[in-house]
C-alpha cells in the first residue's frame, strides 16, 4: 500500500485526491473516466473501476508519465506540470479528517483496538 508520505517535490498520495478531485469536476464516474481513459491509454481498453478506486484512495501508486496522461487528457486536458502544481498545494486542503481515514485501513488490529481505547477515553472526559 502506498503511504502518504513526504517526497521532493509532491505528498505521495496528492496524486490519487488531485485525480479524484479533476474526475469530480469533469462529473465523471468512476465506471465512465475507466472508459474514457481507456480510450486515450497505450491499449485501448478501459480501465476498470476498482483501479480507479485504488489510485483515488490511496492502494497503489498512481500512474506517472506517459501512463498518467491518458487521465489528465480526460479529466482536462492539462499539462503534467500542472497537474504536479495541484499536488504540491493539495497538502493545504487535507484535513485532520482526510488523514484519519485515509490511515486506519492501514493499522493493524491492536492499532485499532488502542486507538478505539483512546478515543473513547477522550470522549468520556469530554461529555
Amino acid at each position: 500500500m502506498a503511504k502518504v508520505s513526504e517526497t521532493a517535490t509532491v505528498k505521495v498520495g496528492a496524486e490519487g485526491a488531485v485525480l479524484k478531485q479533476l474526475r469530480n469536476k469533469k462529473g465523471l464516474s468512476m465506471a465512465q473516466a475507466g472508459k474514457l481513459i481507456g480510450e486515450h491509454s497505450l491499449k485501448k481498453k478501459p480501465f476498470s473501476t476498482t483501479y480507479i478506486s485504488q489510485i483515488e484512495n490511496f492502494r497503489i501508486k498512481p500512474p506517472k508519465g506517459i501512463y498518467l496522461k491518458p487521465f489528465l487528457k480526460v479529466y482536462g486536458d492539462i499539462s503534467e506540470k500542472y497537474f504536479r502544481e495541484l499536488c504540491r498545494t493539495w497538502e493545504n486542503e487535507f484535513t485532520d479528517e482526510d488523514f484519519i481515514t485515509l490511515a486506519l485501513p492501514k493499522l493493524n488490529d491492536d492499532d485499532k483496538k488502542y486507538l478505539r481505547r483512546w478515543i473513547d477515553d477522550r470522549l468520556r472526559n469530554k461529555f
